[in-house]
């Protein structure tokens, strides 16, 4: 069990290095009219540097925590920040996706041309991806925590 725990962990980690890259490779791409071709990874990757390195962060936090393991405390503490970084990047991406639905709600309501909102690509964006299985090793290392302070029972198993 340890072991297929750690495997998530580490390709997590892996997930948000490669979304930190491409985040790059698209800021590249958009900043400096440099044609890289079409790669279509990037319509669901953001173009910002400050989201590349917020991404790459949780991403060596998430292969640390992986490589130590969730039963040495340095691994468990790496895992529970990145943790909390990754589900409040969830979180934003989840405002973001609110904030453009209700544009094109208040713009149809005061009758205005509204356009087209592609909720589904929004959805799709990497943040939303990784942080699903990241709220998933949140709520792990919260509960290893608390068995931590128990003096009966182990932690990490």
């Amino acid at each position: 069990m340890k072991i297929i725990i750690r495997l998530g962990i580490l390709f997590t980690g892996l997930g948000y290095i490669l979304m930190a890259f491409l985040s790059v490779l698209n800021w590249i791409s958009t900043a400096f009219s440099v044609n890289i071709g079409y790669i279509p990874l990037l319509d669901y990757v953001s173009n910002d540097l400050g989201y590349a390195l917020s991404t790459f962060t949780i991403g060596m936090l998430f292969i640390y925590g992986g490589w130590k393991g969730p039963s040495d405390v340095k691994g468990l503490s790496t895992i529970l920040v990145g943790g909390i970084l990754a589900t409040a990047l969830f979180f934003l991406q989840l405002l973001i996706v609110g904030a453009g639905i209700a544009d094109v709600f208040i713009l149809a309501v005061a009758g205005e041309e509204a356009g087209e909102y592609d909720i589904l690509r929004s959805l799709l964006q990497g943040s939303i991806l990784l942080g699903l299985p990241a709220l998933g090793l949140l709520a792990y290392s919260i509960t290893v925590f608390k068995k931590m302070n128990r003096k009966d029972t182990g932690y990490g198993d």
